[in-house]
């Protein structure tokens, strides 16, 4: 279940009287990031939840701003799973969303798309391709797609896509990376979010799966094949 909460004005006082203007106004900036996806059985990386960033926004204390925290995908193979998506909701302007993370493909299947987009799993016996990103069409592109896999590569996954940049690809039988994922200062402090997760490898072949990308990206992990 998402997280939702909501943010309102204070009472204004009895009998009539109201304390203070409770009516003001001011231009606050926003970021949503969706909840990120879960990464496919010896697959693909999870793609990172949609970033996207409000600016300059005029919101009243006199009305309500709802907020919708998408959680993260738990991991569930053979396939992995899509995140939930997080939104802001007020009076002054229509919902602002982001779209959760596409999950990673699994052994035998490409990724989903997403926020950013999964990445494919390992390609037996033909090339998977990597879910695409910016499921929502916004511009700017809240994410990127993740990774593909040729049937070259066949004993490991993709790498998620993430804020930043496309999933990578896989090496030569290890497990492409995470893409990254991009930095803001809305804290006072730069911080970065919406990483990609690293594609995992089979553990019997002595292959490694890829780092996951800034910004909280897992690392793919060595597992035996399905």
């Amino acid at each position: 279940m998402p997280l939702i909460s909501t943010f309102g004005a204070s009472s204004a006082g009895g009998f009539g009287q109201r304390k203070g203007n409770l009516f003001q106004e001011y231009a606050v900036d926003f970021l949503v990031v969706a909840g990120g996806g879960s990464g496919g059985a010896v697959g693909g990386g999870a793609g990172a939840g949609g970033f996207r960033t409000l600016s300059s926004q005029t919101v009243s204390t006199g009305n309500p701003i709802t907020i919708t925290v998408g959680t993260g995908s738990p991991s569930g193979p053979p396939s992995g799973e899509v995140g939930q998506n997080s939104s802001i909701a007020s009076a002054e302007f229509s919902t602002f969303t982001s779209s959760g993370g596409g999950g990673g493909g699994n052994h035998y299947g490409n990724g989903d798309p997403g926020g950013s987009g999964g990445g494919a799993g390992a390609g037996v016996p033909d090339g998977f391709s990597g879910g695409s990103g910016n499921q929502g069409g916004y511009t700017p592109s809240e994410g990127n797609p993740g990774g593909n896999v040729g049937p070259t590569n066949q004993e490991a996954g993709a790498g998620g896509g993430g804020a930043s940049n496309t999933g990578g690809s896989t090496g030569p039988g290890n497990g492409g990376a995470g893409g990254n994922g991009t930095a803001s200062s809305i804290t006072g402090a730069s911080v970065t979010y919406a990483g990609g997760g690293g594609g995992s490898a089979r553990n019997d072949t002595g292959t490694n799966g890829g780092p996951g990308g800034s910004g909280g990206g897992g690392d793919g992990e060595r597992a035996q094949g399905q």
